[in-house]
């Protein structure tokens, strides 16, 4: 339901968002979808949720909902209670009410019936931090693994070409080795002549339902770094002005239980994204980020591979071999060599 959350909040898709002012003592109806949303400019604006959790309205101002008791993305539990509305949606907070277009108030009471009877139901696998599969579930009758099995994107490994600025790229290969080694380093300026689009690489994010990705990218707010964030497919493909479109990478055995253990580890990171750690562009990347979602380890094939090498050619250029040298040895087992990478 994340997905489609953020679909009516951009007025797309088959759903509709309307909040609700408890202060004028307006009611919730039992059956409905309620969201509780702490800033909901920020998460539009930037695609970082400071506070968002999703229930289904109950009798008597409660919510029921799938709330997190231990917060361990190796071993979590989660719990389906019942909240009062103010436990649910806490000071500053606001209330929102998400409803499918030609949904009709008939099928509010099967909805209530359905989340009533989960109650007290507790799972220590790894659900979706807030709450959206549980409401899921009550809203369709259909269980998440049935979920990814209708939307084959649930969960996917995807990636876009990204084309790093020269400038841009010298400010984080010098971040890099300053945390590897301790030292800072003064690259000398590029060439006038470099071919930037030489500088290529491959941004990764991880699919969720109707057409969103969560991805470690750098954030649209003035001064600060590199966050696990939720953007638009559209919004993720065209990272660079060099806008191409994304394609999935495939994995063996990629079945939908899986996929949706690798939708929840993302949407987990999304909103617990200071345990990820800072982006370094060779130990904590986004291909790290979406690699771990999928196979629970921190890999890049583009700096095991060689993809970065040629980025520290272009950017090092000169620069005297002893300490190269003490770079590469420091950064593992990367090789400089002269020459770009071919498309």
């Amino acid at each position: 339901m994340l997905g489609e959350f953020m679909n009516a909040l951009a007025g797309t898709g088959k759903w509709k968002v309307r909040e609700v002012y408890l202060h004028n003592k307006q009611k919730l109806q039992a059956g409905e979808i309620v969201v509780s949303v702490y800033d909901l400019d920020k998460l539009k604006q930037t695609g970082l949720p400071t506070g968002l959790r999703f229930g289904i309205a109950a009798e008597e101002e409660s919510v029921i909902c799938q709330c997190c008791e231990k917060e361990d993305l190796t071993e979590p539990q989660f719990v389906v209670k019942l909240l009062s509305l103010k436990c649910f949606c806490s000071d500053g907070w606001r209330v929102y009410i998400l409803r499918r277009m030609n949904q009709t108030e008939a099928s509010l009471p099967v909805i209530y019936r359905r989340a009533k009877n989960e109650l007290g139901t507790a799972y220590h696998n790894l659900r979706s931090y807030p709450g959206d599969d549980f409401v899921r579930e009550c809203y369709a009758s259909q269980n998440v693994v049935d979920n990814c099995l209708n939307d084959t994107r649930i969960g996917q490994h995807w990636w876009t070409p990204l084309y790093y600025n020269v400038k841009e790229l010298q400010t984080e290969l010098a971040r890099a080795v300053h945390e590897s080694i301790g030292a800072k380093i003064s690259l000398p300026k590029p060439p006038e002549n470099l071919n930037v689009a030489c500088l290529h690489f491959r941004h990764h994010g991880i699919m969720i339902e109707d057409g969103w990705v969560i991805h470690f990218a750098r954030c649209r707010v003035p001064n600060q770094t590199n966050q696990v964030k939720l953007d638009s497919l559209e919004t993720f493909c065209n990272i660079t002005p060099y806008a191409e479109p994304g394609e999935a990478c495939e994995y063996k055995n990629d079945v939908e239980y899986k996929r949706v253990i690798h939708r929840n580890r993302a949407v987990w990171l999304l909103f617990h994204s200071e345990e990820w750690g800072k982006y370094n562009l060779f130990t904590n990347n986004c291909e790290h980020f979406s690699r771990f979602c999928k196979v629970g380890r921190r890999e890049s094939a583009q700096v095991r591979n060689g993809v970065a090498q040629a980025a520290i050619t272009a950017l090092t250029f000169l620069t005297p071999g002893g300490f190269t040298t003490k770079i590469v040895a420091a950064l593992g087992s990367i090789v400089i060599f002269k020459k770009t990478i071919p498309r």
